[in-house]
């Protein structure tokens, strides 16, 4: 594989959508993260009232069998 020199990466063009487009880019991947986010928190919450939910049910199991 040929030698690639600092010159040559600087002469390569890379291109970019314009402004407006990255912005618009930008907003949907932002909101995508807050409906990640939203999810993630939802989803821990969840897991803290099963595991909850789980220890009551095991304690009233318990409880019973006494």
């Amino acid at each position: 594989m040929p030698k690639l020199a600092i010159t040559r990466l600087k002469e390569i063009q890379i291109p970019l959508p314009p402004l407006a487009t990255q912005k618009a880019i930008v907003a949907k991947l932002d909101e995508a993260m807050e409906s990640i986010d939203k999810s993630i928190a939802l989803t821990e919450e969840n897991i803290t009232k099963c595991d909850e939910m789980w220890q009551t049910s095991l304690k009233n199991n318990l409880d019973n069998l006494e």
